[in-house]
Parts: C-alpha cells; sequence; structure tokens
C-alpha cells in the first residue's frame, strides 16, 4: 500500500512539475486602480539574452534592436549618441508595445500625417512580422506584464528624399 502511495505522490508531483514547465508565467490582472506590480525583468529582445539581469541593459538593447532594424528599413544609418547628429530633419516617437505572451505592437505615437509617417507606419508593421515573439516583461513572482516603450527617433536626411528613393 505504501508503495503504491509512493508512485501516486511521484506521479502527481513529475504532472505538476511539468505543468509549470509548459506555462512559463502567469499574466497579471490589474485592479481597477492599481498602478503595479512593476517589473522586475523587462522585455528581452532577440539578441539581448545575455543581459537579462540588467534592466538598463535590456533598455538600451531594446531601443538599439528597434533602431536598427528600422534604420536598415529605410536605408540610413543608426546613430546611437545624438550628439552624432548635426541637424535633425525630422523628429517622431514609435511606441512600442510588447503584450503579455511575448507579441510586439508598434505604431508612431501621432497619427500619420504626411508620406513619410505612413512609409514609416508600414516599416513598422514589416519589423512586427518580422521580429516575432519576444520574452515578455515579468514580475518577481513570475507575473507576465505588457510593457511600453517611448522611442524618440531624429531623422538627419530629408525625409522627402527618402520616400523618393
Amino acid at each position: 500500500m505504501k508503495q503504491i502511495f509512493t508512485y501516486l505522490l511521484i506521479f502527481l508531483f513529475a504532472g505538476f512539475i511539468q505543468a509549470q514547465e509548459n506555462q512559463p508565467c502567469q499574466v497579471y490582472e490589474k485592479l481597477k486602480f492599481s498602478t503595479g506590480p512593476h517589473p522586475t525583468v523587462v522585455p528581452i529582445f532577440p539578441g539581448c539574452e545575455s543581459l537579462e539581469n540588467n534592466n538598463d541593459s535590456l533598455n538600451q538593447c531594446a531601443r538599439s534592436y528597434i533602431a536598427n532594424k528600422i534604420a536598415d528599413k529605410l536605408n540610413m544609418k543608426f546613430y546611437d549618441d545624438e550628439s552624432e547628429i548635426s541637424i535633425a530633419h525630422y523628429k517622431t516617437i514609435v511606441i512600442i508595445d510588447v503584450s503579455t505572451n511575448g507579441d510586439l505592437k508598434m505604431k508612431t505615437e501621432k497619427k500619420p500625417v504626411n508620406p513619410f509617417d505612413y512609409l514609416l507606419n508600414e516599416k513598422l508593421k514589416e519589423i512586427t512580422t518580422e521580429t516575432g515573439r519576444i520574452t515578455p516583461a515579468k514580475t518577481e513572482n513570475n507575473y507576465c506584464l505588457s510593457y511600453k516603450y517611448r522611442l524618440p527617433l531624429l531623422f538627419t536626411e530629408d525625409v522627402h528624399k527618402i520616400i523618393s528613393k
């Protein structure tokens, strides 16, 4: 009888562990007027996995990842440092939203009003589909959170030249 109980206990425990492996995190449902919890780990973009223990480095890596993808799509160069930019011809802000299951959505903060804005939003959609899933932000209790970034972009080239390419 003890043997059967032991096997049953081992079977249940193994099933419990396997169920936890299939769900990497739980989705945190915010209360109506709650401002927390705050993530202990921000989203991890492809190529940033080695920086998992440093949120500042992860944020910088995510910024560089998206900015480089945008620059590649527009055949431009990405400058990491604003001091390298002599004249900014056009400024915009990109909203980057990583959902609780790791889906990426991006759009410009303001509605498109000119051909360059429409082109930029089109390129953001392309980058979104190419990127795939991202490891979502997590709390210390392994809850997944949605996370938003605001990425200011300064374009040094005249945007009308980019449109005509």
